[in-house]
């Protein structure tokens, strides 16, 4: 069967390849597949235990993609945002690695959990806001959205120049609770 993850990630993949013309290549984590990049003997989940730099000149640049559980929150001292949060440990240490040691001239995109983890790897907290939340079919549960206040002079604000709404899918939308 198909899941909800493999149909988001077709669809980023799809769109990638239509609009940049770039050949795509999609690296989902195991613990076996990222063990090849520690570089120290003992187990760890810790991101700083590994190495993604021979992963990371491999490619031009990188989609960190939304889906999966939320980031745990032992990697920015918080709570589970749900009760009985489950947590993609390969995953998590493969974008905090990736978001921490990507070199600054490789373009990166982040999409909703993409985007956690890159502020996560960056020093921000996450919490949760369910206040905008509205369950339904396909259409409707891209309609909930919440303000996204852009930083004056970022670059961000050089290409937006305002203020605007931002979709998010979850029950439990993660927001950023620190700046980064």
């Amino acid at each position: 069967t198909t899941s909800h993850d493999d149909i988001r990630t077709k669809t980023y993949v799809d769109a990638l390849r239509k609009y940049s013309g770039a050949a795509v290549d999609i690296v989902k984590p195991t613990q076996n597949m990222i063990d090849k990049y520690r570089f120290t003997r003992a187990p760890s989940d810790d991101p700083i235990h590994y190495n993604f730099a021979s992963l990371l000149n491999r490619y031009d640049g990188v989609v960190m993609s939304g889906g999966g559980p939320n980031v745990s929150p032992k990697y920015y001292g918080g709570k589970p945002l749900v009760e009985n949060d489950t947590h993609d440990v390969p995953r998590d240490i493969l974008s905090l690695g990736i978001a921490k040691q990507l070199p600054a001239h490789k373009p990166m995109l982040a999409i909703c959990l993409g985007m956690q983890h890159l502020a996560v790897a960056h020093g921000a907290s996450l919490g949760k806001d369910n206040n905008h939340w509205t369950d339904g079919d396909d259409i409707t549960k891209y309609r909930p959205s919440h303000p996204l206040h852009i930083r004056h002079a970022s670059l961000l604000h050089l290409l937006v120049h305002t203020a605007t709404q931002v979709t998010q899918r979850t029950p439990f939308a993660e927001r950023i609770t620190s700046l980064i």
